[in-house]
Order: C-alpha cells, then structure tokens, then sequence
C-alpha cells in the first residue's frame, strides 16, 4: 500500500463504494490467478476514454486505484504519467496489474497451503 495511505474499505473493482462478496465485485486472496484475471479484465476505467491512445483520468479508474495497492511507488508514477499522456491503453495496464497482484498475493498464496 502506499505510504500514507490508508484503507479501511476497498471499493469494488466496477467502482462501487464497496468491495463485497453480495455484489460481485470483490477479489479475494483465495482467487487463483485465472480468477484474478478474470476480474481484473472487466474492472472499471476511465469511461472517457475511448480509443487506446487517448489521454485517461487515472484518479477515476479502479485499475489505478488498484496499481497504487500492489505496485511500488516508480511503477504506480509510470502508469499515471502513461495514462494521463495517452501512452497506455487500458488492456496493457489490466495485464500490468494482473501480474503485479499475483506477485503481491503469491506469499500469501503459499502460506496459506
């Protein structure tokens, strides 16, 4: 998590206020990496953004929002600076956050076996 950062409820991966297991939105440390992909595939971005190569608003996308979780501080600067600039499409930043989640629950992952 970023320093200074505190999160006392997750919103949901399609932006709801929440992440719960009611709405469909939630990802779980029990999720295998096909599932995380899955989800993460159908997250929420920048509705705005329409074409790949079109700037975003990093600030409204739960992709982002997600990156600044797991990601350290230079990868989460990068895929802001690629966003707002319109040098990232969506799809490469769901396959960066992908691979990011699944390196940060992987120790989770094999305590929990």
């Amino acid at each position: 998590m970023p320093e200074n950062e505190t999160c006392n409820r997750l919103p949901g991966i399609d932006g709801k206020a929440k992440m719960s297991k009611s709405l469909g939105n939630a990802i779980y440390i029990s999720d295998t990496p096909e599932v995380i992909k899955e989800k993460v595939m159908g997250a929420l971005t920048d509705t705005t953004k329409i074409k790949k190569d079109d700037p975003a608003n990093p600030d409204v996308c739960m992709v982002y929002y997600y990156h600044k979780l797991v990601n350290s501080p230079e990868n989460v600067k990068k895929v802001c600076s690629e966003c707002k600039k319109g040098e990232r499409g969506c799809v490469q930043c769901k396959k960066e956050l992908i691979a990011a989640m699944n390196e940060f629950l992987k120790p989770i992952r094999e305590k929990r076996k």
